[in-house]
């Protein structure tokens, strides 16, 4: 081995190998693009997939580094080439450029002309294409009823519409590229098409008094609009009436009648609803000889309706006069006494009546019934005078229904009608109130024992004002008006002093400056001297100026004994419906949820007996109650 010997000063160079890394750019994109022309407001498209990591980018040159343009496609305006670059999202390098074929420009496509089809049409229009058809090269495509860029409706000259909208057609260029090219604008024509009418089903008939209305009929289920309503006595000849609403109440009726509503949608053909028969009982001839009851719905008919038993026999009749309130459901309850009873020493006649409508109507006419035999009983049990027919006198009761109790109202203005049949009398006599009304012998202004001749009230720039008036007064310490909202619960409105003795009109009255917002009784209380009191008299007064939660329409009891409530409601809620009889037992409970609008709710009482029930209807959640009577014959 040799060595060798360095003298003097000298540089040792060490050989360190090392890995040097140089960043490479992206590779050149080379997939093709799908479009070497552009349509109007097209873009041109290239056909691939950015290499890892990089972004591709659209240049106006070759050597472009633009970062403004960025994606697989490019939104081109003018002609010329195109291209687009890799960029690495990290190192920043540039690919080379990958360049279209050139670009000739924008094709053109033509706009079709305007579809034709019958407008308004039923049930559907058929469109046609312009008579004229696309350029050579070109196709139309119907659109529906958008102006879009789909194929899939097809190319068909004809196309058929089955609603109302605005429908389009658009043109095609095929050739210009793989994607073709649209038409700028859409050809369009504004159809109308109506539905088929549907005449729907009318509701709300049923079994009603002779000379009284329909009570509330109603229509639902209809398409189009209400153009009339018929009426007919056999359900095939059919006269018109002038009504263009969904709901009618008919005039007086003497004949059962079928009434339905004429439908009609737009330019289709009018359809006819399903009838409702509303039965009229026979026009009665004999008056009741036993207690019973009877209901019946009066609204303005102003003419006599008749209040019969399920015999037919009349209890008594009611003219509801035109305008006003109308008296709606009422119930009328005939009792007739074995014999002759007395009331503080007076006798009086063995048939009275009570009589309870829905809604205290401003003004109506009662008739009352009696017979021969009757008012001979009476003036035997008379012994003061001979009195004749024309002696008959009627006073009022409130709430008494057996016997009177308390002070009575004397009824004036009677009209005496013998023999309106054959040996039965009538007495006739305006009404603002009701209750009970006992018939018995004395003079003119010389009831039953009565100290009240009239107790009213009514709502006037947000009070209500309280009238009264006596014909006589006997150690009167003083008046108490009281109100209520459910005839359960009392509260003090005022005391009004009395005039101790009187034996001549005396003329009260008082206010209630904060009534309650709703349907409100009000009733007046009488104090003697001693402390003894009694009630006098009970009225309403509906406070309530806002647009009623819920509103009970019409209630009625149809041939089946199928109880009918109809009833309109403000918004969808829950509500539940009670039915009691006379007893305060209750026989059915149901919970409902309704619609905002019209409802009905129907009840089978096929096995109630014959009497008074009360139904009440409640929504908790506003704490709101509708409590209305009826009455099963």
């Amino acid at each position: 081995m040799k060595y060798i010997k360095l003298t003097g000063k000298f540089i040792l160079a060490l050989n360190i190998l090392s890995t040097i890394v140089v960043a490479q750019n992206p590779p050149t994109p080379v997939d093709d693009f799908l479009i070497a022309s552009f349509c109007t407001g097209n873009d041109i498209l290239w056909d691939g997939t950015p290499p890892a990591g990089c972004t591709m980018y659209w240049q106006s040159s070759c050597a472009g580094t633009s970062l403004a343009n960025s994606g697989v496609s490019y939104f081109a305006t003018t002609a010329g080439t195109y291209y687009i670059r890799a960029r690495n999202n990290t190192t920043s390098l540039w690919s080379e450029c990958r360049a279209t074929s050139p670009v000739s420009g924008a094709v053109v496509v033509d706009d079709p002309g305007n579809p034709t089809g019958t407008t308004p049409a039923c049930g559907s229009t058929t469109l046609t294409q312009d008579v004229a058809g696309p350029p050579a090269g070109e196709t139309w495509y119907w659109q529906g009823t958008t102006c879009g860029t789909s194929t899939l409706l097809g190319t068909a000259s004809t196309y058929s519409a089955t609603s109302t909208n605005t429908y389009y057609i658009r043109s095609r260029e095929p050739l210009a590229g793989p994607m073709g090219c649209w038409s700028e604008n859409c050809g369009s024509i504004d159809v109308t098409v109506d539905a088929l009418s549907v005449g729907g089903t009318v509701t709300g008939g049923s079994t009603i008094c002779y000379g009284a209305v329909s009570g509330e009929l109603t229509l639902s289920g209809e398409t189009g609009s209400v153009t009339k309503w018929q009426s007919s006595t056999d359900s095939s000849a059919w006269s018109d009436i002038t009504n263009t609403n969904t709901t009618y109440t008919s005039g007086p009726l003497t004949d059962t009648n079928w009434y339905r509503a004429v439908v009609q949608s737009g330019v289709c053909a009018s359809e006819n609803a399903t009838p409702t028969k509303v039965i009229i009982k026979p026009e009665p001839t004999t008056i009741t000889s036993t207690s019973s009851v009877a209901n019946c719905y009066s609204k303005d008919e102003n003419n006599w309706v008749y209040y019969v038993n399920a015999s037919n026999e009349i209890l008594t009749a009611i003219t509801d006069y035109t305008g006003g309130n109308f008296l709606g459901s009422t119930d009328v309850e005939a009792t007739i006494d074995g014999s002759v009873q007395n009331y503080n020493g007076r006798p009086y006649m063995q048939r009275h009546i009570g009589i309870t409508p829905a809604t205290v109507a401003t003004s109506s006419r009662v008739r009352l019934y009696f017979t021969q035999t009757e008012l001979d009983a009476l003036n035997t049990a008379d012994n003061s005078d001979n009195y004749t027919v024309n002696d008959v006198r009627v006073t009022k009761f409130v709430g008494a229904i057996t016997s009177p109790t308390g002070t009575g109202t004397s009824v004036s203005g009677l009209t005496i009608t013998p023999n309106i049949l054959t040996n039965v009398h009538a007495v006739e006599f305006d009404v603002s109130s009701f209750s009970t009304f006992f018939m018995h012998f004395g003079p003119v202004g010389s009831p039953l024992p009565i100290a009240l001749v009239d107790f009213r009230a009514a709502y006037k720039n947000e009070q209500v004002i309280l009238n009264w008036v006596t014909a006589s007064e006997v150690n009167n310490d003083y008046f108490t008006v009281e109100r209520s909202t459910d005839m359960i619960n009392w509260e003090m409105v005022a005391i009004i002093n009395g005039k101790g003795n009187s034996n001549k009109l005396v003329y009260y009255n008082t206010v209630d400056d904060a009534p309650y917002p709703q349907l409100t009784y009000y009733r007046l209380k009488q104090t003697d001297y001693d402390g003894k009191y009694e009630y006098l008299d009970i009225v309403t007064v509906d406070c309530d100026t806002s647009e009623k939660d819920f509103v009970i329409t019409l209630i009625n009891i149809t041939q089946e004994k199928n109880l009918i409530i109809h009833f309109t409601s403000a918004e969808g809620e829950l509500y539940r419906v009670n039915i009691f009889d006379a007893m305060g037992k209750q026989l059915i409970e149901e919970n409902y949820i309704v619609v905002e609008g019209k409802n009905m709710l129907q009840f089978d009482v096929k096995n109630f007996r014959q009497g008074i029930y009360m139904v009440t209807i409640r929504n908790d959640a506003k704490n709101k109650t509708i409590i209305k009577k009826i009455v099963v014959h």
